[in-house]
């Protein structure tokens, strides 16, 4: 899928662990957790926590007091400062001069730390009705919401049904919403390559294009890529490569990629600042990661791609928490994301009518009514509603094999990163054919045993335990195959 490049003047440990039956962290380990978070509900003097009624408008109703909106996202500083600055407006202009929201903004890191947390705070919950302290979880794509809504953790939202009716159902295969209204896709994604223009002149090495080209010998050691076991956009991104090519092609793939690689980063955005550094040559990346890098370092130096109907649009999501301190003004700051003013946000120049004031966001509203603007408005002249893909991402076939490819990629590629390394150095400039570099590339399992390993490994500790200390002695061991051999 080609999105164009900005403008050349514009300058833990295991991720399911925590979802798995019978295996929710204790309350005793959660109260630091707890506290830092603020358990149950609290509520500013002087504010109405009354939630609207289902299908009527959803706005805050403060009284003498400002309300305080608490909400948990991953998103960087520049995302945060203006949607609240444009919901602000928006909601003085709609409230007639009401006192204005309070915003709370909580970093609980990557995207799976985040949602072991919550999940796990509210599994500790003893009433059902009781909440955390926080009214929302912003990011974190849709396997993260689904775990929350799962978890209990979750509430459906009264959102005006002209915005409902507004919002796409899916795209490319991918839904965009909850059936039951427990969370919206707020922007799409989409992943690519970042690549340092001056790293690959100086290595000989034309720009990529595909995924395969990040195999190519020519760049051992000089890739890097996203922790899969920590990042969700890692573990999509490398979801889209087995999709695309299949279970046994894409997996060796990965293989050879991740045997070119000389660090895998805790989290996904510091991939574009890597490669910008000249740390490496390239990098798989979030497009708007990728975008906003560029517009810093200059495109002179760093360029990204889209691999051509191997890519995937997927929605990054916003859901209300189960009995947060402020339901209305929660609803009040999802319906501001959803409508056009929330929406120009991502795509618009900093100055641009309607646009954010300061930074531009460069990311892919999810209302195709957004992409109305003005192409000389916009950061960002694709408009995924009005192009064609051929590769649709199976998002039912995702989520039921994630449980297991989290711990899968960390036995195989972080747990013996040395060995893994030599073993690619010794067999990549073999045929692809040769019997020892096959052997190197092979599946651990069919694609059929990795489900059933999938639903053990969520359903029972004590075996994924295992099994994780298994993976790893057989990549070892087959690592040490390769460089043994004669």
């Amino acid at each position: 899928m080609p999105i164009s490049k900005p403008v050349t003047d514009a300058r833990r440990r295991r991720a399911g662990a925590a979802f798995r039956a019978g295996r929710w962290i204790a309350l005793a380990a959660l109260l630091p957790a707890l506290i830092l978070l603020g358990c149950g509900p609290r509520t500013e003097p002087g504010t109405s926590t009354a939630a609207a009624p289902t299908g009527g408008t959803a706005t805050p109703r403060p009284t003498a007091a400002a309300t305080r909106l608490v909400i948990v996202s991953p998103h960087n500083e520049f995302i945060r400062q203006e949607f609240e600055r444009g919901f602000q407006r928006w909601y003085a202009e709609r409230r007639g001069g009401a006192p204005a929201v309070e915003f709370e903004w909580q970093d609980r890191g990557g995207t799976y730390q985040m949602v072991e947390a919550i999940a796990g705070a509210y599994q500790a919950l003893d009433d059902k009705d009781d909440g955390m302290g926080v009214d929302l979880v912003w990011g974190g794509g849709i396997e993260a919401m689904e775990q929350l809504k799962a978890a209990g953790a979750t509430t459906a939202a009264a959102l005006p049904q002209p915005v409902l009716d507004s919002l796409p159902a899916e795209i490319a295969g991918v839904r965009l919403y909850d059936p039951d209204g427990h969370w919206y896709g707020a922007v799409l994604s989409s992943f690519g390559i970042i690549y340092n223009k001056e790293v690959l002149r100086t290595l000989g090495v034309a720009a990529p294009a595909t995924w395969s080209d990040l195999s190519n010998p020519a760049l051992f050691g000089h890739i890097v890529l996203a922790d899969p076991s920590k990042s969700g956009s890692a573990r999509v991104a490398f979801e889209v490569i087995l999709q695309k090519h299949g279970w046994a092609e894409g997996w060796a793939l990965l293989m050879e990629i991740a045997g070119n690689t000389r660090e895998f980063t805790d989290s996904a955005s510091n991939v574009p600042s890597e490669v910008a550094q000249g740390s490496a040559a390239a990098g798989m990346s979030i497009d708007f990661y990728a975008f906003s890098q560029i517009e810093s370092t200059g495109a002179e130096m760093l360029g990204y791609v889209s691999p051509v109907n191997a890519t995937a649009l997927t929605p990054d999501p916003i859901c209300m928490l189960r009995g947060g301190p402020n339901p209305a003004a929660a609803e009040a700051f999802m319906e501001f994301v959803l409508t056009k003013p929330g929406q120009s946000l991502w795509l618009l120049k900093p100055g641009a009518p309607g646009g954010p004031a300061e930074h531009g966001l460069w990311r892919m509203p999810i209302l195709p009514a957004a992409y109305e603007h003005p192409a000389d408005q916009r950061l960002i002249d694709f408009n995924p509603y009005a192009s064609e893909t051929t590769f649709n991402l199976d998002m039912d076939l995702s989520t039921r094999r994630s449980p297991l490819l989290g711990p899968l990629f960390m036995a195989a590629f972080l747990r013996n990163s040395e060995l893994l390394r030599q073993a690619w150095r010794k067999v990549m400039t073999l045929p692809a054919d040769a019997p020892l570099r096959r052997q190197f590339n092979a599946v651990p399992f069919s694609e059929e045993e990795a489900l059933d390993l999938a639903r053990r490994y969520q359903a029972s500790p004590r075996e994924a335990s295992q099994l994780e200390i298994d993976w790893q002695r057989r990549f070892r061991a087959r690592y040490e195959q390769v460089l043994n051999a004669e």
